[in-house]
C-alpha cells in the first residue's frame, strides 16, 4: 500500500495534461484545475468531524465571551458589543459571496 505522500505523487503523474484544460470560473488555481485525490471514508468522516469540534468550539468561545462580557462590564455596553459583534457576523456573510466569486475559492478560504 502507498503513503499518502506517495499516492499523492503517483496520482498527479497519471493524471492528463491540464494545462490546456480552460476552466470559464476562477478557482484559484489560475483557471487550470490539479487533480483531484480521492478520499476514502474514513478520511472524510475525520475531516467531518475536526471541522464539527473546531465549529463547536469557536462557537463556544464566542458565547462564553458574550456571557462574561454581561458579567463584566454594565450591561447596557455589552448588549451593544453583542449587537455590534452579530451586525459584523451578518455583514460577513453577505459580503462572502462576493469575496469567494473575486478572489476564488482556494485565496478567499486562506483570506
Amino acid at each position: 500500500r502507498l503513503s499518502a505522500a506517495t499516492h499523492g505523487l503517483a496520482f498527479m503523474t497519471k493524471a492528463p495534461n491540464m494545462a490546456s484544460t480552460d476552466f470559464s470560473d476562477d478557482d484559484g488555481f489560475g483557471g487550470v484545475r490539479p487533480p483531484r485525490p480521492a478520499y476514502s471514508p474514513r478520511d472524510l468522516m475525520r475531516n467531518a468531524l475536526v471541522f464539527s469540534a473546531s465549529f463547536a468550539i469557536l462557537e463556544g468561545c464566542i458565547s462564553a465571551t458574550i456571557i462574561i462580557s454581561h458579567e463584566v462590564v454594565e450591561h447596557h455596553l455589552a448588549s451593544s458589543v453583542s449587537a455590534v459583534l452579530y451586525l459584523f457576523f451578518a455583514l460577513g456573510t453577505l459580503v462572502a459571496p462576493a469575496l469567494v466569486r473575486r478572489a476564488g475559492v482556494k485565496r478567499s478560504l486562506v483570506a
